[in-house]
């Protein structure tokens, strides 16, 4: 598109209109052809200026009372996570010496039979071998 330089009426510093515009408004009088363009600068001047992002959006809006709620708000979080990362390793921890007490209970029951007791420890440390396994898996690959 071509462009012709027109002057501003305030600093007369040259402003480009596309040629396009002056076809159309040849058939109208120069006067009026000089507001019409004038007008036509000005709305896209202030719809340039009237275009924020979102992020500006938010951050002419907020306040100090705003970050002050954002940081009491994740600290509140943050003692809940740990919170949660200590209840959980509790629970393991029971479950654990549950099962070590149900373990050890078994082969108290049944000590008389030696051929019964070597399969349940086989049993037992196969589970336990499998687990270690799966746990050391899913670790690593969630740490990729």
């Amino acid at each position: 598109m071509d462009k012709q330089k027109l002057l501003k009426d305030n600093d007369n510093s040259p402003i480009e209109m596309p040629n396009d515009l002056n076809e159309v408004l040849q058939d109208v009088p120069k006067e009026k052809q000089e507001i019409i363009k004038k007008t036509i600068m000005q709305f896209s001047m202030m719809a340039m200026r009237s275009e924020k992002t979102a992020e500006e959006s938010l951050l002419s809006k907020m306040t100090p009372e705003h970050i002050t709620s954002y940081l009491s708000d994740s600290a509140e979080n943050m003692r809940l996570s740990y919170k949660s990362e200590s209840q959980r390793r509790w629970f393991v921890l029971a479950v654990v010496v549950i099962a070590a007490i149900i373990f050890c209970v078994v082969i108290f029951i049944f000590s008389d039979k030696p051929e019964l007791i070597e399969k349940i420890i086989l049993a037992v440390g196969g589970a336990l071998v499998g687990f270690a396994g799966g746990f050391g898996f899913g670790k690593t690959k969630k740490d990729e």
